[in-house]
């Protein structure tokens, strides 16, 4: 007859089974780790993103042309009077504004836009816009906020 053996040798211990789980167990655990760490920067870079669009969502100028005539129908001899000379300055709208230009010569730019602005122009300015007023001829105007 034919003795057969089964190699033990092949058959590891506890000790080795208990290490080869550690082993893993340290492998999942790091990988656990570095997903979370991508999934926390890619929730920053969303949030940054939306902060982003949302920056990017303030209206453009509306310039309506628009006769004196007309003007006073909205009312504009109840609105503040505004001049200015020649200049150039930045300027923030915290609200919206709406204008009646009389006269003057003015550049508004918001956002790489150019908007010309002159006389006999109906003119609203958006919340929350940024802008550089270049004034090259003296502008007179009514405005009020809305």
């Amino acid at each position: 007859m034919n003795d057969f053996t089964f190699p033990l040798a092949a058959v590891d211990t506890p000790e080795q089974i208990l290490n080869g789980f550690v082993a893993y167990g340290k492998i999942i655990l790091i990988m656990v780790l570095i997903f979370a760490v991508l999934m926390f920067m890619n929730s920053k870079a969303k949030k940054k993103s939306a902060k982003t669009e949302e920056d990017s969502t303030v209206e453009k100028i509306k310039i309506t042309p628009m006769t004196e005539e007309e003007a006073l129908t909205l009312g504009i001899t109840d609105w503040c009077e505004w001049t200015c000379k020649p200049s150039t300055f930045n300027w923030h709208y915290s609200e919206q504004e709406t204008a009646f230009v009389y006269e003057g010569d003015v550049t508004v730019t918001a956002n790489g836009e150019e908007a010309l602005i002159t006389g006999n122009m109906l003119v609203v300015f958006p919340k929350g816009m940024d802008c550089v007023w270049e004034v090259r001829e003296t502008i007179r105007k009514v405005y009020k906020f809305d």
